[in-house]
């Protein structure tokens, strides 16, 4: 296990840089609420939680790695909830490893820096909070109707977003890790510049990223 002897914390900064107007998930039930959000507020301040940042940097070394014919495994998670009774099966169609779990077999490389079923992951994602006062602006949009996913007829959301250009500060702790592990994180970390966070582009998840 990762943790039964602490050896070495290795921390890596990185720095967050809006590229665009990025929006704030308010938790209220908007048109926006269900989609994965980059920016929340936490005691009132935006924040790109942790969590966002881990989640899109292992399915992206998952990519990299798949697609450089390594083999790595699909996660539960990634696995749709009709396809989990033959997750086997759906795992070979997709070209990847079934998901891992530490008591059956040695686990997959994307898995020894995040975790897996019985293994506690490497990487602890911390929250990045802003290094520069944030400008805060508003946009307006039209409501999504749910049932037809059409506009709401007649109805006006408006959402708080962080503006271009406002800097955010988190670190990577890694606990114990191998040489590769390291560099694997900040190439990674590195190549969510093309990529983003966030399912929607448009309104979130645009930013530059900037690792040592």
């Amino acid at each position: 296990m990762v943790f039964e002897k602490l050896n070495e914390i290795v921390e890596i900064d990185v720095e967050y840089i809006t590229k665009s107007a990025v929006a704030i998930y308010s938790g209220r039930e908007t048109a926006f609420a269900a989609m994965e959000q980059p920016i929340v507020r936490i005691g009132g301040e935006p924040v790109i939680p942790g969590s966002s940042i881990k989640g899109v940097t292992r399915s992206t070394l998952e990519s990299i790695m798949s697609n450089n014919n390594i083999q790595v495994c699909v996660p539960e998670a990634a696995i749709p909830k009709e396809r989990m009774r033959d997750k086997e099966r759906y795992a070979e169609e997709i070209g990847r490893l079934r998901p891992c779990d530490a008591g059956e077999r040695e686990v997959c490389l994307v898995c020894q820096i995040f975790g897996a079923a019985g293994l506690s992951g490497r990487a602890l994602f911390l929250d990045a909070r802003h290094a520069s006062e944030p400008r805060i602006i508003k946009r307006t949009h039209v409501a999504i109707d749910r049932g037809n996913k059409a506009a709401a007829k007649g109805s006006l959301v408006e959402v708080e977003a962080v503006d271009a250009g406002s800097r955010f500060e988190g670190k990577i702790r890694v606990i114990n890790p191998e040489e590769w592990q390291i560099g694997a994180i900040i190439k990674t970390v590195e190549s969510l510049d093309l990529l983003g966070i966030g399912s929607n582009k448009t309104l979130s998840g645009r930013f530059k990223f900037r690792a040592p």
